[in-house]
C-alpha cells in the first residue's frame, strides 16, 4: 500500500461488543488511503481475535499487542508513534466513523490546512443510560471558524471548544510531538483532557466545520456518572489525577509552567470537583471511607478536605455519614511528645483561660507544647507558660464557604514545620471541627479534643448539628470532658476521660467578708449565659433590698449584647445600682466586695467562675444544671429551675438579708472547693496522653446503635419541620391549597416540555433523514464522478486509435 493520507488510531481494551461495528465502519470507508493502527491493550476477551481477523482481509488494519494493560493513554501513544499517514485520526472502539469521515477530514486539510480540526459528531445513547443528550450536543460543537495563536488558552481557559480528542483530526508531526511527551503512567479516565493539553500547546491554528463525520455512543463507558459503582472501579476513576503531576512535569520540561499557571489550576479544580462529586454521589457508602482515602493519597488532603467543605453547604449530614461509614480504622495514634494546643483565642472566657492553665500542666509532665490561635497575641490574653511558642492560623471564620482550603494546608505546614505529633483541639463545638479533624488526621499527627461544654450544649442553638455530632467524634483520638455524665456518653463514641479542669485555691484570707449587698455576675454576654435574666432578677430583688447592688462582669462577642443590656437596665431605672465591668484578669476584688454570686448559664460543663466564687467563699444561686461535677455535694449552692426568676430573686433576697446565713452558706462553698481540688489532674492528663500510642479496642456498640438511631431520628425531624412554613390548622390548609395549585402548575409545565421534547425529538428525526439522504447523495456523486472518470478514459483513447489509423493508415 502507498503512503496513507490519514492514520486512525483505535485503542483496545474488552470491547468485543462494539470492535466489528468500529472496524466496520473504518475498512468502508470511501477514501481508501488509510491506514487503521488497532492497539490492543491487554483485551482479556475476544478483541484479539477480531482485529487479527481483520487484519488478515484487509492490509489497512494494522495491530499492536502491548501484552498487558497499560491505560488508554500509553495505548495511543503507541499507536501515534507507529503511524506513518500525514494526517491523524482516533476513534474509540465502541463508536463508528461517518462512511466519508476521513474523506471529507483529507479534502478540508489538503483545501486549507490547520493543525488541528474539529468536525460535528452525531450522539447516541446505549439504551437505558441517563444521558444529557443536549448538553453533550452543545459542549461537543466545534466552533465555525479559523483560530490562531494560544490554544491552550482558547480551549482550557477561555473554553472555546471541548478538549475531546475523537472529534478532530490532527498535523501528524504536531500529533507525534505531543505523544512524546505523554508519560508512562495507567491512565484510563480523562486521557483526553490529558493528551490534547499536549497537542494544544505545540499547535497554532484550529478550524471548525460542520460535516457530522462521528457517531458516538454515549453511555456505556467508565466515567458514567449515573450508576453506584464500587471501589474498584472507583479506583480506577481515580487514575484521572494522575494527570495532575503528568501535566506539571511536561510544563516544567518545556519552562512553561509560569505561562500557564491559570490553566493548570483550572485543570487541577476541575479534576478535583470530579472526584469529588463521583465521592459524593456514585460511590457505594460501604466504600465511601476507603474512597476518601484514596482521593487524599492522590490529591492531597488539603485539596480534598477543601473541596468536601465547599460542597458540604447544604449537605453537611451526607458528607459526616460519608466519612463515617465503616471508619473504625481511624484510631491507634502516635506517642505524644510535641503538642499543639488550639483555640480560636485565650481571653475573654473560661475555655479560654482553661487553655493556658492546661499548658503549664502538659509542660510539668515533660511534653514540648506550642499554642496555635486564630488571633494574634493581645495584652488581655491570659498568661502562657515562659517560652511557649505562639502559632497563628487563618481565622476559622475565614475559612468557611469553600476557603477552607488555605486552612488546611497551614494546618499541614505547622504540623510539618513543628514536628507536631498531638493537637489538643479545645473548639469542640466550633463549625470547623471537622475540617480540622480532616486536616490534622490526614498529617498523620493524634487528635484529641478538650470539650468545655456539655455533649448537650450544642442542642439548644443548632439541634441539627448536634445529633450529627456524635458521628463527627468517632474520628477523634479521644476527648476530655468535665464530667460524669459527659464521658458515659462520648464514650459510645470514642475514648472519653473525666478530668476536672486545674483549680488552684486562694489563701483563706483572700475569701470575700460577704457584709456588701453586692451580687456578682460573671461571663461572656452571650445568649448561651442569659444576662436579661440576671437583670429581671436583681430588679425584683432590689425591690425588697433598695441598698443591693450588681455588678456584670464580662464582655460582649455580639455587637448589641451590651447596647441591650444597658438599654434594659435603664428602662427599670437600675441604672445606679447596676455596673457593667469588661473583661479583665483582675477579677479578684469583684469576688472580694461580693455578697453573693449569681449564675444563670441555660448550659455548662464546669463553669471556672463557679469554681472562683467558691474559692473566694461565696454563696451561691444558680439556675439548675444537674450535670456539674462542681455543685454534686450541694454545699453552698441554691439550684433554681431554669428562668425561675421569681424564685431565683426570692432566695437572692434570703441572703442578702440574712448575714449569718451567707457567712454559714459561704463557708461551706470554700469547704466544697477545698475537696475538689484533691483530684490529681497531672496524673490524669499524664494516663490519657500514654493510652493515645495505643490502638483501640472496640466494646460493646449496643448503647451506641441505641443512640445512632435516635439521634437519626431526631435529624429526620428537625429537617422535616425546618421544611415546614406552615403549623397552625389554617396554615397547613392554605399550604395545602398552595401546594395544589404548585403541582397544577408544575403538570402544565411538564406538558410543555413534553411537547417541545417531542417537537425536538420530530427535529432531530427530520436532521437525520436529511443527513441520511446527504451520505447517500454523496454516494451516488461519487459513483457519478468514477463513472465519468472511467468513461472519460475510455472515450479518450478511442480518440487516440482514430487519430493513429489516419495517420498511420496504410
Amino acid at each position: 500500500m502507498n503512503t496513507p493520507h490519514i492514520s486512525v488510531i483505535v485503542a483496545v481494551y474488552n470491547v468485543q461488543k462494539t470492535l466489528r461495528q468500529c472496524l466496520e465502519s473504518l475498512v468502508n470507508q470511501t477514501l481508501k488511503e488509510i491506514e487503521i493502527i488497532c492497539v490492543n491493550d491487554g483485551s482479556t476477551d475476544l478483541s484479539n481475535e477480531i482485529i487479527a481477523e481483520y487484519a488478515e482481509k484487509d492490509c489497512r488494519v494494522k495491530m499492536i499487542d502491548l501484552g498487558r494493560n497499560c491505560g488508554t493513554s500509553v495505548a495511543r501513544k503507541q499507536g501515534v508513534m507507529a503511524a506513518s499517514g500525514k494526517y491523524i485520526m482516533f476513534c474509540d472502539s465502541d463508536d463508528e466513523y461517518y462512511p466519508n469521515a476521513c474523506e471529507v477530514v483529507w479534502r478540508e486539510m489538503e483545501k486549507d490546512p490547520v493543525d488541528i480540526l474539529h468536525f460535528a459528531s452525531k450522539i447516541c445513547a446505549f439504551p437505558n443510560a441517563k444521558v444529557d443528550l443536549k448538553g453533550l450536543k452543545k459542549v461537543l460543537q466545534p466552533v465555525l471558524q479559523k483560530v490562531e495563536g494560544d490554544l491552550c488558552k482558547k480551549c482550557l481557559q477561555e473554553e472555546k471548544w471541548e478538549f475531546t480528542l475523537w472529534n478532530k483530526a490532527y498535523n501528524a508531526e504536531i500529533c507525534k510531538k505531543a505523544f512524546g511527551h505523554v508519560c508512562n503512567e495507567y491512565i484510563v479516565v480523562s486521557e483526553d483532557l490529558y493528551v490534547t493539553f499536549l497537542i494544544l500547546y505545540f499547535s497554532k491554528t484550529y478550524r471548525g466545520i460542520s460535516s457530522r463525520l462521528y457517531l458516538y455512543r454515549a453511555g456505556e463507558g467508565i466515567t458514567v456518572w449515573n450508576s453506584q459503582v464500587d471501589f474498584e472501579k472507583f479506583k480506577k476513576l481515580c487514575t484521572e489525577t494522575k494527570l495532575i503531576p503528568c501535566i506539571k512535569q511536561f510544563l516544567d520540561s518545556v519552562n512553561a509552567e509560569k505561562k500557564y499557571y491559570t490553566v493548570y489550576k483550572k485543570l487541577c479544580n476541575r479534576l478535583l470537583e470530579n472526584r469529588i462529586y463521583q465521592w459524593m454521589h456514585i460511590l457505594s457508602s460501604e466504600d465511601s471511607w476507603k474512597g476518601y482515602q484514596l482521593l487524599t493519597e492522590e490529591l492531597t488532603v488539603p485539596a480534598v478536605v477543601g473541596e468536601l467543605e465547599r460542597v458540604s453547604c447544604g449537605k453537611f449530614d451526607e458528607v459526616v455519614k460519608r466519612l463515617t461509614a465503616n471508619n473504625t480504622m481511624v484510631r491507634g495514634g502516635r506517642p505524644v511528645k510535641r503538642i499543639g494546643a488550639y483555640y480560636h483565642r485565650i481571653r475573654n472566657g473560661g475555655a479560654e483561660k482553661i487553655t493556658t492553665e492546661l499548658l503549664f500542666i502538659w509542660k510539668q509532665l515533660g511534653y514540648e507544647v506550642s499554642l496555635i490561635t486564630d488571633e494574634p497575641e493581645a495584652a488581655d490574653d491570659y498568661p502562657v507558660p515562659e517560652g511557649t511558642k505562639r502559632i497563628v492560623i487563618r481565622d476559622f471564620r475565614k475559612s468557611l464557604n469553600g476557603t477552607f482550603a488555605k486552612r488546611a494546608k497551614e494546618w499541614k505546614y505547622i504540623i510539618e514545620k513543628n514536628n507536631l505529633d498531638t493537637i489538643v483541639y479545645h473548639d469542640a463545638t466550633s463549625p470547623t471541627l471537622l475540617w480540622d479533624l480532616c486536616s490534622v488526621k490526614g498529617e498523620h499527627c493524634n487528635f484529641f479534643v478538650v470539650a468545655h461544654s456539655m455533649f448537650a450544649g450544642i442542642t439548644w442553638y443548632d439541634p441539627e448539628r448536634a445529633t450529627l455530632m456524635p458521628d463527627v467524634y468517632k474520628m477523634v483520638d479521644g476527648v476530655a470532658v468535665l464530667s460524669d455524665t459527659d464521658a458515659k456518653f462520648w464514650s459510645n463514641y470514642c475514648p472519653a476521660y473525666y478530668i476536672p479542669n486545674p483549680i488552684s485555691l486562694t489563701a483563706p484570707e483572700t475569701v470575700s467578708t460577704l457584709k456588701s449587698k453586692n451580687i456578682l455576675w460573671v461571663g461572656r454576654l452571650s445568649p448561651e449565659k442569659q444576662p436579661e435574666d440576671m437583670i429581671k432578677i436583681f430588679s425584683l430583688v432590689k425591690r425588697q433590698v433598695p441598698d443591693a447592688t450588681l455588678t456584670m462582669l464580662g464582655s460582649a462577642d455580639i455587637d448589641w449584647m451590651e447596647d441591650n443590656l444597658q438599654q434594659m437596665v435603664d428602662d427599670m431605672r437600675l441604672s445606679d445600682s447596676v455596673e457593667f465591668v469588661d473583661f479583665t484578669l483582675d477579677v479578684e476584688r469583684y469576688y472580694q466586695e461580693a455578697a453573693v454570686f449569681a449564675f444563670t448559664s441555660k448550659c455548662e460543663s464546669f463553669s471556672m467562675v463557679l469554681a472562683e466564687s467558691k474559692n473566694y467563699g461565696l454563696p451561691i444561686v444558680m439556675y439548675s444544671l444537674p450535670n456539674l461535677e462542681l455543685i454534686k455535694d450541694g454545699k453552698g449552692v441554691y439550684e433554681i429551675s431554669q428562668n425561675n426568676v421569681v424564685k431565683f430573686s426570692n432566695t437572692l433576697i434570703s441572703l442578702l438579708q440574712d448575714e449569718v446565713l451567707r457567712r454559714e452558706e459561704g463557708a461551706k462553698s470554700r469547704e466544697s472547693i477545698e475537696e475538689f481540688v484533691k483530684n490529681d489532674i497531672c496524673e490524669r492528663w499524664g494516663e490519657v496522653f500514654q493510652k493515645l500510642s495505643v490502638p483501640l479496642q472496640y466494646g460493646d456498640q449496643s448503647m451506641t446503635l441505641v443512640l445512632d438511631l435516635l439521634l437519626s431520628g431526631l435529624h429526620e425531624g428537625i429537617l422535616k419541620l425546618r421544611g415546614q412554613q406552615f403549623y397552625s390548622p389554617a396554615g397547613i390548609a392554605v399550604h395545602g391549597e398552595a401546594c395544589g395549585r404548585h403541582e397544577e402548575v408544575l403538570n402544565r409545565h411538564e406538558e410543555v416540555v413534553n411537547r417541545h421534547e417531542e417537537v425536538v425529538n420530530r427535529h432531530e428525526e427530520v436532521v437525520n433523514r436529511h443527513e441520511d439522504a446527504i451520505n447517500h447523495q454523496w454516494g451516488i456523486q461519487k459513483w457519478h464522478e468514477d463513472r465519468i472518470s472511467a468513461l472519460e478514459q475510455r472515450t479518450f483513447k478511442g480518440m487516440l486509435k482514430k487519430v493513429f489509423r489516419k495517420l498511420f493508415k496504410k
